[in-house]
């Protein structure tokens, strides 16, 4: 199942400032939800749960200027994260819950048309539901610079549009 997901709410994109072919850390913090499992079920209350959080950080993240800006942000914010997500599966009447993490985290090589990230180490937001064995909406938040940028891509994360 594709849907078109637009993402206008999470990206402040510095492309020069997240494109990098070293492996040196990025100036990015990521975001990345998985999944209970790869059940349909499990599958959309993720994207249900990656809405709410990308709502609720918006607003707080608009200002950073900065990864460091965003991580303390984000840090100052766990525990909110989780409650958002944890109402969410509530809501729709799943029994398990989020965790919910600020860590360095790797991820492979990946480019959205003409934005490319290297694979290395990032920093990054990890929301997991119940098990969180299930396949992930992957996310990248750059602060380099305070540029909006809205990007659209669909759930299997093939290209941005």
């Amino acid at each position: 199942m594709k849907k078109i997901v637009i993402i206008t709410l999470l990206l402040m994109i510095s492309l020069s400032g997240c494109v990098d072919t070293k492996n040196r850390k990025q100036d990015c913090v990521r975001i990345h939800i998985r999944a209970n499992s790869n059940s349909e079920i499990d599958q959309s209350v993720k994207l249900d749960v990656r809405d709410a959080v990308v709502n609720y950080l918006t607003p707080l993240l608009s200002a950073c200027k900065s990864s460091d800006d965003a991580k303390k942000v984000i840090r100052n914010n766990l525990g909110a994260l989780k409650k958002t997500s944890d109402d969410v599966l509530l809501d729709k009447g799943f029994s398990y819950r989020a965790t919910v993490r600020l860590s360095e985290e790797k991820f492979p090589y990946r480019k959205y048309d003409d934005v490319s990230f290297p694979a290395g180490v990032y920093d990054a937001l990890i929301v997991e539901l119940g098990e969180g064995t299930g396949n992930a909406c992957v996310f990248r938040r750059c602060v380099s610079s305070p540029t909006t940028a809205a990007k659209t891509f669909d759930t299997n994360r093939k290209s941005l549009k």
